[in-house]
């Protein structure tokens, strides 16, 4: 058995829990026809390995479904105004079992189009942009 604090792999939950690593990847997609204690058997691996599946490979195998990623961009993270707000998107986000990615562009509009364009490459889901008059595009 590998330690938790060892980074596992899909193949070596399934080796684990005696299963096809398609069984594993079922079961951490929910899959229904996954039987309730073969599923079992491999939740039980995934806690005793400590495995994390790989988010950014998720994302690349998903193309219609959602990929549980927010970006939010800030102009100013210094500014006690927007506490609240990335405290509130952070907290729904966590609700929705989905991340946020935080970009602050310091009311820079070249940098503001620069985390736009990195957002839109990671596919996110979609983003918030609390814009400034001065970065404000009319």
């Amino acid at each position: 058995m590998k330690p938790k604090n060892i980074s596992s792999s899909l193949k070596d939950v399934a080796s684990y829990a005696g299963v096809s690593i398609a069984t594993v990847s079922r079961v951490i997609n929910a899959d229904p026809k996954v039987k309730g204690e073969t599923a079992l058997t491999v939740q039980k691996a995934i806690k005793t390995l400590g495995y994390r599946p790989n988010r950014v490979a998720q994302r690349l195998r998903v193309t219609n479904a959602r990929r549980r990623l927010i970006g939010l961009l800030i102009p100013d993270i210094h500014n006690p105004y927007y506490v609240d707000i990335i405290s509130g998107v952070e907290q729904y986000a966590y609700d929705q079992n989905s991340t946020v990615i935080i970009g602050n562009f310091s009311q820079d509009p070249k940098k503001e189009e620069l985390y736009i364009d990195i957002l839109r490459s990671e596919s996110v889901d979609g983003f918030i942009v609390a814009t400034t008059p001065r970065t404000e595009k009319k």
